[in-house]
């Protein structure tokens, strides 16, 4: 056999360099094919005698790919990236040949390939890759990324697998390198969908680059694509059943959610042991640690086979086996500790204090019966006061350097090694007196799984007698993992070491209350200016803006400033739905702000419409759409809207996000339900319409024409819809908002042109100077082609000066010029007119409208 190996390359001269060295001596000829003009990369080519030839970039890899099979003359093509070298490197050729020859009838062999993360030197993946074929005039590769080889035909080719000794070794995929491929695949693949429609082969890997960025919603909605597609991987893959189940647990789905994904993932591929892992994770999060404990067992089981699939494919790494063991290990505890292990997990409680004594205080004392041990950081030279003393407190002093995670992680270095769980609450935050007793159980009782608690938080205020504002979840309570610690200077954040979030437990707020005075009215002020400040500094510091756009949104809202705060509320929101507590206050916050703006109601809607979408789970955001449905009479929308919210009222409540819906309300909207039954019961406004439609022009017609007094009393009027009512109470002199009933107006002019009464026409182009833009430019339309040169001019002359198309208006208002005989205005918008802005219509009259000047020749 002859062998040609092939690469196409940028400007990765070292990884190329190491490439071909792995090969030794297997190749016949050596062709490498540069995307871009890069000395090193040609110097390395040079070194080993390729051929090189340069194919210009071009947002596509099949491209340059195919360009190196035209140049090939091998039998058989080995087409490697520059980031895989094999593992094994002496007698490549030898085992080439070994495979080829054990299957004669193979047109490709799929190579064993080792993800590895290259600053670790760890395994991330495996799977396998069609990396040799052999060299036909009809096999090529297809697709502008994540190509193909294939007959082109589109026919797969007949394929084998090469044992262990061929695998190899893949770095291209380390994280930092990883993000910059992810994001120009992801362009690339949105680019050709944009030119040829959804791509069905794209699906899968849509879902991976949206989940390499962090984007789960996406990730999500293309995973679910990628599973119900006909669409099959040659080689099965569990990666993509990864993607879902990790971006609904990133995404705060419900665990119901996050189950149905995990077990049609081991229905749909039972002998890859990471999908049982992924399952029994699932469960110890729902409580079920039997069910849980034998997912995992089944998972060890698979991963132990010697010839299961996870030795060629997934993710099953011996990290990933050993967590799974600990994990059982935990449940075994958990299950048979009891009551027992609640009074051995050491529990400190951890604090960051600068002047709030009487808030100090209050929250140790919820605390003290209940934790090992407390430490307080202060950020002022001012001593201890008494309630640390009281309380026990071991007190340190840290000077402030306007960051709170420095703060708070100075304070996780002081208890590491010291407790199982660690309990970090604010100053002004406190365990109410009904849920203090049972931190302690709640902590020993949770899953296994489970790095941290989402705890029910409480904003009260103080000044009014101690109301509740609102409520939401927060993560307070947490194991003292070696790898977790605080990001950000402010609204810090818990993370691992990699930027992981911790694996939280929902808690009730029956067994645990947080409530927080620190942003009664008479603080809250202060407290946005101060965190204002700190984000602003952190927003010119970071790397990763978006982190702070939900939180700028509520600052600005809470000092009143709705522009700014709706500003980056849509930023927030246009990230889609993000992995943290409360993330769903974006959109409160902007449907709180353009829902006072009644002009805006029409954009209210989308933005519920938007809000429902993103939180299903939330009864708030169907309540509030069943409403804005009920205003537009859709009342089969509005029932089923609102009977969504009051089924989900009585649900648990699972995930992040916490509802808001008050119960006190529920009976209210029982009985907008059943009120919006009975109205679904008559005939709808537009039936009305309907029925009314011939009679009613003969009714507008009638009452053009009655002078003012008569109209005033006619109760023919009535019968009208309100907006044609509003049309010509404004004709007879009423006081009366012609834009507020700006799409009445035209089918009320539509009648009115055809009764051929001149003063009502310039009356009707009067009241037509009030309308928005685009209605005015329709009602000169609509002038201008009845005949009625002289209003369709007015209403073009107040067109002519406003911004939008200046072009068309001097060129029709030219127009009504010429019908009137105005010679000199014609000429006038002439030489206004620029005729790239115009249409190609008006490109025709506007060689007419040149002849008619006599700058051309007549062509229409």
């Amino acid at each position: 056999m002859k062998l040609s190996a092939c690469y196409i390359v940028r400007d990765e001269a070292e990884e190329l360099a190491r490439s071909i060295a792995s090969l030794g001596h297997a190749y016949d000829e050596l062709i490498v094919v540069q995307t871009v003009e890069d000395a090193a990369v040609h110097a390395v080519a040079a070194r080993y005698g390729a051929r090189t030839h340069l194919v210009p970039w071009q947002d596509n890899f099949s491209l340059p790919r195919n360009e190196a099979l035209r140049l090939a003359q091998g039998d058989w093509i080995l087409f490697l990236d520059a980031d895989e070298s094999f593992r094994e490197t002496g007698d490549v050729r030898a085992r080439i040949e070994e495979v080829t020859g054990r299957h004669p009838a193979a047109e490709g062999i799929l190579l064993p390939r080792s993800d590895i993360e290259s600053a670790t030197g760890e395994e991330v993946t495996r799977g396998l890759s069609l990396r040799l074929f052999r060299h036909a005039a009809d096999i090529l590769y297809r697709g502008r990324v994540h190509e193909n080889v294939c007959h082109d035909d589109g026919r797969l080719l007949r394929l084998a697998e090469a044992g262990a000794s061929l695998t190899l070794l893949h770095t291209g995929y380390a994280r930092a390198a990883g993000a910059r491929k992810g994001d120009r695949n992801l362009v690339l693949m949105q680019r050709e969908i944009a030119e040829c429609g959804e791509i069905p082969r794209y699906d899968a890997p849509m879902a991976e680059s949206y989940f390499g960025k962090r984007m789960y919603r996406e990730a999500a909605d293309y995973a679910r694509r990628a599973l119900v597609s006909d669409v099959r991987e040659v080689v099965p893959d569990s990666s993509i059943h990864h993607v879902l189940i990790e971006s609904l647990r990133q995404l705060g789905a419900p665990l119901g959610e996050q189950l149905a994904a995990a077990e049609q993932a081991v229905a749909d591929l039972p002998e890859f042991p990471e999908l049982w892992g992924e399952l029994g994770m699932v469960l110890c999060g729902l409580g079920r640690l039997q069910e849980a404990e034998a997912a995992f067992r089944r998972a060890l089981a698979l991963y132990a086979q010697p010839g299961n699939i996870s030795h060629r494919s997934g993710y099953m790494t011996p990290a990933i086996a050993a967590l799974l063991r600990r994990k059982l290990a935990e449940i075994a505890q958990v299950m048979e500790g009891g009551q027992k292990m609640a009074q051995a997990v050491r529990i400190f409680a951890g604090y960051i204090a600068k002047q709030e004594d009487a808030d100090l205080r209050r929250s140790l004392t919820s605390l003290r019966a209940s934790v090992d041990g407390i430490v307080v950081c202060h950020t002022t030279q001012a001593a201890a006061g008494e309630a640390e003393r009281a309380a026990g407190a071991e007190v340190f002093y840290s000077p402030w350097q306007e960051d709170f995670a420095t703060a708070r992680n100075e304070v996780l270095a002081r208890v590491r090694g010291r407790c199982d769980w660690l309990i970090f609450l604010d100053a002004d935050e406190s365990l109410s007196e009904e849920t203090r007793g049972n931190l302690r159980r709640v902590i020993a009782q949770a899953d296994a799984t489970a790095e941290a608690l989402l705890i029910p938080l409480a904003n009260i205020d103080e000044d009014d007698g101690g109301k509740m504002l609102d409520q939401m979840l927060v993560l307070r309570a947490f194991r003292m993992r070696p790898d977790i610690q605080y990001v950000g200077k402010i609204h810090e954040e818990l993370r691992h070491s990699d930027g992981r979030s911790l694996l939280a437990q929902r808690v009730g707020e029956e067994e645990l209350l947080i409530l927080h005075t620190g942003y009664s009215a008479h603080r809250r002020r202060e407290k946005a200016r101060r965190n204002l400040e700190l984000l602003q500094r952190e927003m010119a510091e970071t790397r990763h803006p978006e982190r702070l756009y939900h939180y700028f949104a509520d600052i600005y809202f809470a000092m009143d400033q709705a522009e700014e705060a709706e500003r980056y509320a849509r930023l927030d929101i246009a990230q889609g739905r993000q992995p943290r507590t409360d993330a769903a206050k974006s959109y409160r916050t902007l449907l709180q702000i353009v829902g006072k703006q009644p002009e805006r109601r029409a954009e209210y809607a989308t933005l519920v419409r938007d809000a429902v979408r993103d939180y299903p789970e939330l009864p708030e955001f169907h309540a509030e759409l069943a409403n804005v449905r009920a205003e537009a009479g859709a009342w089969d929308d509005a029932i089923r809207e609102m009977e969504t919210a009051l089924s989900l009222l009585g649900k648990p409540q699972e995930g992040r996000e916490i509802s808001l819906f008050p119960p006190e309300l529920a009976e209210t909207a029982r009985r907008q339900l059943a009120s919006w039954k009975r109205r679904r019961s008559l005939p709808s406004a537009e039936e009305r319409l309907a029925a009314l439609a011939q009679a009613e022009g003969r009714i507008i017609m009638a009452l053009l024409f009655l002078d003012d007094t008569c109209y005033a009393e006619s109760r023919a009027r009535e019968e009208l819809p309100h907006g044609v009512r509003l049309v010509l109470d404004a004709q007879h002199g009423e006081a009366a908002d012609v834009a507020a009933a700006a799409d009445d107006y035209l089918p009320v002019l539509e009648v009115v042109l055809l009764c051929r009464e001149r003063s009502l026409w310039a009356r009707y182009a009067d009241l037509a100077r009030h309308l928005p833009r685009p209605l005015r430019l329709r009602a000169a339309a609509l002038f201008e082609g009845r005949g009625a040169m002289r209003e369709a001019a007015v209403l073009y002359e107040t067109l002519r000066e406003e911004p939008g198309k200046p072009a068309d208006v001097w060129l029709h208002h030219g127009i009504c010029a010429y019908q009137l005989g105005e010679r000199e205005t014609a000429r006038r918008d002439l030489a206004a007119i620029d005729a790239a802005q115009c249409g190609e219509r008006e490109r025709c009259l506007l060689a007419a409208y040149r002849a008619w000047c006599g700058e051309g020749e007549e062509t229409i």
